[in-house]
């Protein structure tokens, strides 16, 4: 092989290589294109999504201040249902100590009934002993004006 022959295989080699980096240089741009378009494609997706989660942000910050709100009520209820807590506490600790008294008051009150009703026997007891004195009474009283209408009438015929 001459030198011209090894320089036209050379050359040939280097044209071939051209058209090769040629094509691969087309190949590339095709690649880079189609990338460029599906990078554009997925940054839009991206943007899109990026946008969603903002809006997703901003929901939980309102749900978070809505969470918040119920916590103070939450926490608004616990105070009222302990301050009621307590005052059904008072309130029963008031109703045992009524209950107390109305029972003292009802053992009070049947002890003065029972009094009052010894005191209404000893009067009735009095007055029937008086009504059975009187009724003696009024038969000796009655025997007597018996006996004095008899000597009376007696006494009158014998004159």
């Amino acid at each position: 092989m001459t030198n011209e022959e090894f320089q036209r295989l050379v050359l040939e080699k280097l044209t071939g290589l051209e058209h090769g980096q040629i094509k691969l240089e087309e190949r590339i741009d095709e690649v880079e294109s189609v990338l460029t378009a599906k990078v554009e494609a997925l940054d839009v997706k991206v943007n899109a999504l990026d946008t969603k989660v903002e809006a997703l942000d901003v929901k939980v910050n309102v749900l978070d201040t809505k969470v918040d709100a119920l916590d103070v009520k939450v926490n608004d209820l616990d105070t009222k249902v302990e301050a009621l807590d307590a005052k059904v506490n008072v309130l029963d600790t008031k109703s045992d100590a009524l209950d107390a008294k109305i029972e003292r008051f009802g053992r009070i009150q049947q002890d003065d009934v029972k009094g009052m009703l010894g005191l209404i026997k000893n009067k009735l007891d009095n007055i029937s002993e008086t009504q059975v004195i009187q009724g003696e009474s009024i038969n000796i009283l009655a025997l007597r004006q018996l006996q004095t209408e008899s000597e009376l009438a007696a006494l009158k015929k014998a004159l």
